[in-house]
């Protein structure tokens, strides 16, 4: 079954890089290569080879991305860095591997980070290190710490508010148990909510390819999302899957920080990040 998943997993990556832009995906390979796991980086590396992109136009993309005449890749020594004290859960390596990123200090997880956890238990206790350049370890330190608490060698990420702890929900990371439940979940909405994720699931539709060229992220559900709200608007009592909840959760992932997003949804955002932290154990 785990292969099994795994095969289907590559297959769907195959078909999304193919519908990449040249200039996106030169910028996924080059530029967010440790966003992904060494299977699905040689997925886009492939694509590239049979697209035959030349160097010149992977020259000229990278000079784009980076806002300078000429794009520059550095290249450093791994006895160059230090590991850093204390691990993350596989959730929180993305949202670090951002925060890092954002302020431009190089660093890089241990291998562990490639291997997708397959059940709640592995998913919750699964720890990934992370390696600080030298010249920037106490930079890297102060950014980490200023998200994350350090208690038994292990960090905890503070929730500022529920849009903060929406955004460290992974997608990556659902185990396969979850997405093959076809469980009822006993969950209603409100008008406000139904409201909200009407009006934002309609918007994905229509934004779809806009949200994941700008933002470099894969839309999960995206296949999900006119089902869902075909039960949204249901007279009758909607007969909600785990995956509408999951579809749910990402449209308000997507839109929470949107001027229009309302503070009436805050209680459905915990209530759902809580039943899939329950659902995981």
């Amino acid at each position: 079954m785990i292969r099994k998943e795994i095969k289907k997993m590559s297959s769907q990556l195959r078909e999304t890089v193919k519908n990449y832009s040249n200039g996106f995906l030169i910028e996924q390979f080059h530029c967010n290569r440790d966003h992904y796991t060494d299977e699905a980086a040689k997925v886009l590396e492939e694509e590239i080879a049979v697209r035959r992109i030349t160097q010149e136009e992977v020259d000229s993309v990278l000079a784009s991305v980076m806002g300078v005449e000429e794009a520059r890749i550095v290249h450093y020594d791994k006895k160059d860095f230090t590991l850093l004290e204390g691990a993350f859960t596989t959730n929180d390596t993305l949202l670090v591997r951002s925060m890092l990123e954002e302020h431009k200090i190089p660093s890089f997880s241990d291998n562990s980070a490639a291997l997708l956890p397959f059940n709640g238990e592995e998913l919750d206790t699964h720890l990934v290190k992370y390696y600080l350049h030298n010249d920037f370890l106490e930079a890297g330190r102060a950014v980490i710490a200023e998200h994350y608490d350090l208690r038994d060698n292990r960090y905890f990420i503070k929730y500022n508010d529920i849009k903060t702890r929406l955004k460290s929900f992974n997608f990556y990371e659902i185990p396969p148990f979850i997405l093959e439940s076809k469980e009822i979940a006993d969950v209603e909405f409100t008008p406000e909510e139904k409201a909200a994720l009407e009006k934002f699931g309609s918007r994905l539709l229509r934004e779809v390819d806009e949200i994941e060229s700008s933002r470099e992220r894969v839309v999960f559900y995206f296949d999900s999302i006119e089902n869902f709200l075909d039960r949204l608007r249901s007279k009758e009592k909607p007969r909600f899957t785990r995956n509408d909840l999951l579809t749910a959760l990402e449209i308000l992932q997507i839109y929470c920080d949107d001027p229009e997003f309302p503070e009436t949804v805050d209680g459905v955002i915990e209530a759902l990040i809580g039943f899939f932290s329950t659902v995981n154990k």
